[in-house]
């Protein structure tokens, strides 16, 4: 009984994505949202660092314009990484090509940033950023003080998990956002 109930929620969320899509602004992508739980839990690192290098270049099978950026890992919020990564996104250009993903997120040189990630599956090189634009942060001087802006201005249209629109998260000061990291993972009981 559990499978089809099982069955049938994941084809309404599907259905009700669909509908959203269709009524979004054909600029943006639509994404569910996640809170910083959320994402730290499917999250294997969570890092701060600085954009280093930034590479595009067509996808394996030659469908799509994908772009490497190289990260200079400085904390190491939760998780662990290498002090270098690689992360990779949808988007780029490649001879003259142009391939514009607006919602998703992007990463440019010398960019500092906060990064949800994901691990490599099998045969993949680079870390995925965890909820898409979601987990992503640019860390900006303001005023003096660095605080973290959420990349999900740049064309995400957001649902919450039950259908309904969603705030974007909000620019919080970098520290408070590693805090409320910090905090997510020790209540989740994560020691990565």
């Amino acid at each position: 009984m559990m499978y089809w109930n099982e069955r049938f929620r994941t084809a309404g969320v599907i259905a009700l994505l669909v509908a959203l899509a269709a009524a979004a602004p054909a600029s943006g992508a639509t994404f569910i949202d996640m809170e910083i739980p959320e994402l730290v839990a499917a999250s294997d690192a969570v890092i701060e660092g600085r954009v280093v290098d930034v590479q595009s270049f067509w996808d394996e099978k030659g469908a799509v314009i994908v772009s490497e950026a190289t990260v200079q890992v400085d904390d190491k919020i939760v998780g662990k990484s290498e002090d270098w990564i690689r992360v990779r996104t949808v988007g780029g250009e490649v001879g003259g090509y142009t391939i514009q993903a607006p919602g998703f997120p992007t990463l440019d040189l010398d960019e500092r940033v906060v990064l949800f990630v994901q691990r490599p599956g099998d045969g993949e090189e680079a870390f995925r950023i965890t909820g898409h634009p979601l987990g992503k942060y640019r860390v900006v001087e303001d005023g003096g003080e660095q605080i973290a802006r959420p990349s999900v201005d740049d064309g995400a249209v957001l649902v919450s998990p039950r259908g309904g629109p969603a705030t974007a998260p909000r620019a919080l000061s970098l520290d408070r956002l590693k805090e409320d990291v910090r905090d997510a993972a020790s209540l989740l009981g994560l020691n990565r």
